[in-house]
């Protein structure tokens, strides 16, 4: 009787361990069928939050130009060389920090706030912790020629022939199934967030409207 109620009791536990193998086997099978989903979710979060902070700044350098009835600059800010921003700050095309102030901020980008002292930083962003996920490029009116500062004057209109006017952004992995933005600027001041991977003609108001001469 023993023996049968000890063989009982292997035989439990045996079917128990088996359960547990198949179990893992089954989440092991989900966790990799969902991972790719994941890291696209992840990667498109993180294109449209450096997005939205571009268009933040944007919309704030034009506010401060209308406000202030001076001209307001927002210059984008080499991603990398900076954690957080700090007076190392250089200019480029291909930087996803960014500051708005009136005179150029280079070598001061660690200034504080002031309306007085140069280089009257009035807004900034740091986007150094996105550096390795997002890319960007921006170019002037014709779409060919890198440009890292764009100005508005006090009606809120371009006040620079060769400043920004596109801004496009992607994951760095360079992936064809990663979502991508660009900010477009009017030489009136109206500022856009498209999807450059949707057709330019139709309704849809996602769609961007690739006017390199507007």
């Amino acid at each position: 009787m023993l023996m049968l109620r000890r063989m009982a009791q292997a035989r439990q536990q045996g079917v128990s361990m088996i359960e547990v193998v198949v179990v893992m086997a089954v989440l092991s099978l989900v966790v990799f069928a969902v991972m790719p989903e994941v890291t696209l979710a992840m990667g498109n979060a993180r294109v449209r939050a450096a997005s939205e902070s571009m268009l933040s700044g944007l919309q704030r350098a034009r506010v401060e130009a209308l406000r202030r009835n001076e001209r307001v600059s927002l210059y984008l800010i080499a991603a990398g060389t900076e954690a957080p921003l700090d007076n190392t700050c250089v200019r480029s095309a291909a930087g996803l920090s960014w500051v708005v102030s009136i005179a150029d901020p280079t070598g001061q980008c660690g200034a504080d706030s002031s309306d007085t002292v140069d280089p009257r930083i009035k807004l900034k962003a740091d986007g150094s912790s996105m550096s390795t996920s997002v890319t960007v490029a921006a170019t002037d009116r014709t779409r060919a020629t890198a440009a890292n500062r764009i100005t508005f004057d006090g009606s809120g209109r371009i006040a620079d022939a060769d400043g920004i006017r596109y801004i496009d952004l992607e994951h760095a992995s360079g992936s064809t199934d990663m979502r991508k933005t660009r900010i477009e600027v009017t030489v009136g001041g109206v500022i856009r967030l498209c999807e450059p991977a949707l057709l330019t003609t139709g309704s849809d108001p996602r769609r961007c409207l690739h006017a390199p001469s507007v």
